[in-house]
């Protein structure tokens, strides 16, 4: 009887489903009692309960992803665990089906563990909605469609480590450090980089989510969970593909079509005799070798400066990269007798030596590189020395010539302080932080420091403090780095949702402004009135224009009143919302702000019912 190929085996199929029958009827027990019963259970909206269908399928669709994730290893490591012992994978080669068929069959074996289970909690989800009264299809397709997507894409990633895996355990070791390992590779290297380049600011959003791509998990749930839709435009899944979700879901479902084909690939080439090795594919040892070493001697070298100091960091990564090259070679060859190998070793340790070298000795210009003034367009900064205690929580983007070069010639002063040591030397006492964007013609440049100046230079021109100052005594930059006119912009858009509150710390009769007699034991006041914020808006205003308010360099111009404004407006608490927090620290030359407070704090305690102030406090 002649003997037949094929490229999908039934047979096969059949012995995967009942052979591994555990995974598949898991997840339809748990997805069974998570969505289905859910419908089934909850309170009934014709009885006066909330009932929100839509709202607790989105849910389970960022749900999904912990699911793919965990099920798409476990699928992977069942259908293909016969490679890893050379009896199975002889067995297995000595089928009368190609290997095409024998991986196309197991691959599709392992998908369908979770897809059929998806397919009927659709049916049932459906059946037990419509007994509710809320036959809502589409988003329940959706969900079946996300998890299919998902899926998808982390069981081909699975499959993908399983080919080049030889040992079993390896695979879920290697799925998971490359689901993530491009996020703690990035978050290491912006620590040693943070270390070696004074002024570094990370690698910009280009890099970070370009990161965040290959960090699947993260990026699904993120975008699942800050772009649903919001319900009641629309059908449901119009409006999913109007956000990014689908993007994400598509693009990682085509990334997983293409991992499906490299594994097809590394499949063939895959040679029986491998099982049992940790690293099964030839052209991968070597990449499995240099990339522990150099992951080790990062990460372990950074936590050994921690504990010996910075001094220790060059050698410590070029330590544990050796060491963790000599570990990789033992893992690969299964022995300890690698020490043969110390060639290799040498080489690597010498190149990132010479890496190392770059960053350390700056021989790429990265901290003294301050771009010309008129190659700005624009400028990002955010300014802030540490007296008097006034808080600022807005960036500023400026773009006009004269303001743009105060702020590159105070870059160019820190760059300058950091090389002579001035700008590392506590007995300077006075603080300040400095983060700027530059974009310029020819990209973005981002830097960030923190360092002290030397305040006898306050009129001393090319000096750090007389930078600060220039920048500092713009009545213009002053209101918006405090955020004034952003809360003036909402009150003229008809904003009111804004409170002042003010306060007053130190024993009574301290200040012409403190209004509180001692038996009250009131120290704070809330301003509600909105006439009042205005004129108090207005008066602060006229202290900035005068100078009396203004960001200080030092303590010349202050004298503490004990006494201190909070504004809190508009929905600030929340991210990416119209809002924020304005903090002013009053002195004695805030001239306007203290009569205007003096005016309207009586009013105030009046149309309250407070404590009628006593004539000391007046």
């Amino acid at each position: 009887m002649p003997s037949e190929t094929s490229f999908f085996d039934m047979a096969l199929f059949k012995k995967n489903l009942t052979r591994w029958w555990p995974i598949w009827a898991s997840y339809l027990t748990i997805w069974f009692f998570v969505m289905p019963i859910q419908v089934l259970i909850l309170p009934d909206p014709q009885a006066g309960y909330h009932f929100d269908f839509e709202s607790l399928i989105q849910n389970l669709c960022n749900f999904h992803i912990f699911f793919a994730a965990i099920y798409g290893v476990i699928c992977a490591m069942a259908v293909f665990s016969y490679l890893y012992s050379p009896r199975s994978a002889n067995f297995y080669g000595s089928l009368p089906v190609r290997r095409e068929g024998i991986f196309l069959t197991q691959f599709v074996s392992g998908y369908l563990f979770t897809q059929l289970p998806n397919i009927l909690l659709t049916l049932v989800t459906i059946l037990f909605g419509a007994c509710r009264g809320i036959l809502n299809i589409e988003i329940v397709l959706a969900w079946l469609i996300i998890g299919g997507g998902e899926m998808l894409f982390f069981y081909s990633f699975a499959v993908f480590c399983a080919m080049f895996a030889g040992h079993i355990l390896a695979v879920p070791v290697f799925y998971g450090i490359f689901n993530f390992i491009s996020l703690a590779f990035m978050e290491l290297l912006e620590a040693l980089a943070g270390i070696f380049y004074t002024g570094f600011a990370g690698f910009g959003s280009g890099v970070t989510n370009a990161v965040a791509w290959l960090t699947p998990v993260e990026k699904l749930f993120g975008v699942g969970w800050n772009t649903q839709p919001s319900p009641g435009s629309g059908t449901f899944l119009f409006r999913m593909l109007e956000s990014s979700f689908w993007v994400s879901i598509g693009g990682y479902a085509l990334a997983g079509i293409l991992l499906a084909g490299l594994s097809f690939l590394l499949f063939r080439s895959r040679k029986l005799e491998s099982a049992g090795d940790v690293v099964a594919v030839p052209f991968m040892r070597p990449v499995f070798k240099y990339g522990v070493a150099v992951c080790a001697g990062m990460f372990l070298g950074y936590l050994t400066s921690e504990l010996l100091g910075i001094g220790s960091l060059l050698w410590a990564i070029l330590v544990w990269a050796a060491i963790g090259c000599f570990a990789a070679q033992m893992i690969l060859e299964k022995t300890f007798r690698v020490f043969s190998k110390w060639k290799s070793v040498l080489v690597m340790t010498v190149v990132l030596a010479g890496m190392l070298a770059v960053m350390a000795f700056d021989l790429t210009g990265y901290e003294t590189r301050v771009p010309e003034s008129a190659d700005v367009e624009s400028v990002t900064f955010h300014l802030f020395s540490g007296y008097p205690y006034d808080s600022s929580h807005e960036d500023v983007t400026v773009t006009d010539g004269e303001t743009i070069a105060k702020v590159v010639a105070l870059h160019k002063s820190i760059v300058r302080d950091y090389k002579s040591g001035e700008a590392n030397s506590p007995v300077l006492h006075q603080t300040a932080n400095f983060r700027v964007t530059y974009h310029t013609k020819h990209g973005t440049i981002s830097r960030t420091y923190s360092f002290y100046y030397d305040e006898s230079l306050l009129n001393v021109p090319d000096s750090t403090a007389y930078a600060l100052e220039s920048i500092y005594s713009d009545p213009e930059l002053t209101r918006r780095t405090y955020g004034l006119d952003s809360l003036r912009e909402y009150l003229d858009g008809g904003g009111r949702d804004c409170t002042v509150y003010y306060s007053y710390w130190g024993e009574d009769g301290d200040s012409p402004a403190n209004l509180y007699p001692e038996t009250a034991g009131q120290d704070s006041l809330n301003i509600q009135n909105y006439s009042n914020i205005v004129a108090l808006l207005d008066a602060i205003d006229a202290d900035i224009e005068a100078g009396g308010i203004r960001r200080r360099v030092t303590d010349v111009y202050d004298s503490h009143t004990s006494q201190s404004i909070r504004i809190e407006w508009g929905t600030w608490y929340y991210e990416n919302s119209a809002g924020g927090v304005i903090y002013l620290d009053l002195n004695e030359q805030c001239d306007n702000t203290l009569r205007a407070l003096q005016k309207l704090i009586p009013s105030e305690i009046a149309s309250q019912n407070l404590t009628v102030p006593s004539e000391q406090g007046k």
